[in-house]
């Protein structure tokens, strides 16, 4: 069933699919006293099913080829609510999305980013990108060449899970990341 669903969601394309859901969890800031970024969540909603968390349909659509357009989904109805909530005076600093680095393979990836947040009227530097570390050299040179050219337009990119990869902190400090999150084991 949520194969399915992933390949229906995949083959429409709709940036706004209804079954995509978006959920922002805040994050506080000690020096400012205020919750001032958050990050985006991204649950599916479908019938028959209700909510279905990201452990149950991840791994299949990376494995199905399903996930670039899940992360576009995302990124643009995070970007959507990012304006809406800026244009009602709220001081929001950025809103990180998580992304497969999977998805760095892809040659058009920096251009559909690009392309969803341009879009959305949203500058640039409130959005940040979740990544996990590489699995392999290939995928961390690519890594550091997606991460440059998306950096060049000011997206903030955050080393998600550190410790579950196969990189150490010599290796990681090659990468233009700039905040670390460290996995909880």
């Amino acid at each position: 069933m949520i194969l399915r669903q992933l390949a229906d969601i995949a083959e429409k394309k709709n940036l706004n699919d209804p079954r995509v859901l978006v959920f922002c969890q805040p994050v506080y800031n000690i020096r400012t006293g205020k919750f001032d970024t958050a990050e985006a969540l991204m649950r599916l909603r479908l019938e028959g099913m209700g909510t279905v968390y990201p452990d149950q349909f991840i791994p299949l659509a990376e494995e199905n080829r399903y996930i670039h357009t899940l992360t576009e989904i995302i990124l643009n109805k995070t970007c959507r609510v990012l304006h809406n909530l800026i244009a009602e005076g709220y001081e929001i600093q950025r809103i990180s999305v998580n992304v497969s680095a999977l998805e760095l393979r892809d040659a058009d990836f920096c251009t559909d980013i690009n392309r969803i947040i341009d879009d959305s009227g949203v500058d640039c530097s409130r959005i940040a990108i979740e990544l996990t570390e590489s699995r392999s050299e290939s995928d961390f040179l690519l890594m550091k060449e997606r991460i440059d050219e998306l950096k060049e337009k000011g997206i903030t990119f955050y080393l998600d899970d550190f410790g579950t990869g196969y990189s150490n902190m010599e290796r990681i400090l090659e990468l233009p990341f700039d905040i670390v999150k460290f996995d909880r084991s």
